[in-house]
């Protein structure tokens, strides 16, 4: 597998076909995680190409499932939750603990 370069794509024609590719991958990733895991999921992209954003499953369904998340008492919701900083700092704590059994 090759890497793939992230960057702005320049030709405005090729950005808005990639996008539409993207965005339909990204609603079959959505269905195919509420399908097999059963697990209810949403998704809301914003797009330069359309004046309104796109709600998968329904405007309803995504509503729901927010809604489900914002009734659950904040320690379950931020339980799991961290920001880039904290992020960064776990994945390089395990990095020195990967090179520290590397050392012995």
């Amino acid at each position: 597998m090759r890497k793939l370069k992230l960057s702005l794509i320049a030709n405005e024609r090729s950005r808005k076909k990639t996008f539409m590719k993207r965005k339909k991958g990204i609603t079959k990733k959505l269905h195919e995680l509420t399908t097999l895991c059963g697990v209810q999921s949403c998704g809301v992209i914003y797009s330069p190409y359309q004046s309104v954003p796109e709600v998968w499953p329904s405007k309803e369904g995504a509503q729901e499932v927010a809604m489900k998340f914002m009734e659950m008492p904040m320690a379950t919701r931020t339980r799991k939750m961290m920001d880039q900083d904290t992020y960064l700092r776990e994945q390089i704590t395990k990095i020195k603990e990967q090179v520290d059994k590397l050392a012995v």
